[in-house]
């Protein structure tokens, strides 16, 4: 439930977004270029994302992309489990992890 809709006081229950759930998707060359430019920046697009892995800082797009269109031309939803990667191609399920809540064994 979204308490203030205003842009600068965006406030949700993120327990009630439902998780995104794998399913078939069938690769799409139009939106897997071999390479792209961003900004000067050269990326290139692997050919699979089996095995991958990586450890690092997330980012929240946020209002300023809500309800774009993004790369296959579906809208983007802020509210809803979707995320972009540089390099990983396009359909691509992930499992992202808060490490901060992540309780070790030993501890």
């Amino acid at each position: 439930m979204i308490v203030d809709g205003s842009p600068e006081n965006i406030t949700i229950d993120i327990s009630v977004i439902p998780d995104a759930v794998p399913q078939y998707e069938p690769w799409l060359a139009s939106v897997n270029p071999e390479s792209y430019e961003v900004l000067g920046e050269t990326y290139h697009v692997l050919s699979t994302n089996k095995g991958y892995r990586q450890q690092g800082i997330a980012s929240w797009y946020g209002t300023k992309f809500h309800q774009k269109n993004t790369a296959t031309g579906e809208a983007y939803d802020m509210w809803a489990m979707t995320a972009a990667h540089k390099t990983l191609p396009i359909p691509s399920y992930v499992q992202v992890t808060n490490l901060d809540s992540v309780v070790s064994l030993s501890e």
